[in-house]
């Protein structure tokens, strides 16, 4: 989670995101079942409709975390909620000791409601190998032509990391907009073109590095 992006858009704004990618949510969930052949007919595959039920629960937990962090919301009681309505579910009794909290927390925190949760000892770190590359191409094309938060959420995760990226990736990222400016609205409203554009150069200013240091040797 972006801290300093969900402060600067603010709770008001933050619930609104919440609202819409809830939303997203449910027509994800819906597009589904009807891939599945349960009510209307569409022309969305079931495999399709799989990928795009991934994407928005993603975006739904960040917006959720992004409400929890302004809004004064204890991560460890929604947690401790979320643990004893599991155990209940199953025929187990609600939590005997603070021992079954800290076990919810630890295996957790794959959702990383608690930013900086008490029992976490490092910040899981994940290794920029060919499928997390693959993953950030994936996420620039979804964001592209899209019109909400996740435009300037996807550019500030990437930017920092362009280092860090392949030849392959950074010139794949540099296509794919390249022609997406040749395209009428394909980069969504004017605030998110400007947002492409500055990413654009960002990508140019590192192929650029890059071509100097091979000169250089």
């Amino acid at each position: 989670m972006i801290l300093d992006f969900v402060k600067k858009q603010g709770e008001i704004a933050q619930l609104d995101i919440c609202i819409e990618e809830c939303a997203e949510l449910i027509h994800a969930c819906s597009k589904l079942k009807r891939a599945m052949k349960d009510g209307y007919k569409t022309t969305t595959t079931e495999p399709q409709a799989r990928d795009n039920l991934g994407i928005a629960i993603a975006h739904a937990v960040n917006a959720i975390r992004g409400v929890m962090l302004l809004s004064d919301i204890d991560a460890h009681s929604v947690y401790k909620d979320t643990y004893t309505s599991d155990v209940l579910s199953t025929g187990g009794s609600a939590l005997s000791s603070e021992e079954n909290v800290k076990w919810s927390f630890d295996n957790a925190v794959l959702m990383d409601l608690v930013p900086n949760g008490e029992y976490r000892d490092e910040e899981p770190s994940v290794p920029i190998d060919e499928d997390f590359e693959s993953m950030m191409i994936s996420a620039l094309r979804y964001a592209m032509g899209r019109k909400s938060y996740i435009v300037s959420m996807t550019i500030d995760y990437i930017t920092p990391i362009l280092p860090s990226l392949s030849d392959t990736t950074i010139t794949c990222m540099f296509r794919d907009i390249d022609e997406k400016f040749n395209m009428c609205d394909a980069l969504g409203m004017e605030q998110d073109r400007l947002a492409w554009g500055r990413f654009y150069q960002n990508l140019s200013e590192e192929k650029e590095r890059r071509k100097k240091e091979v000169e250089n040797g």
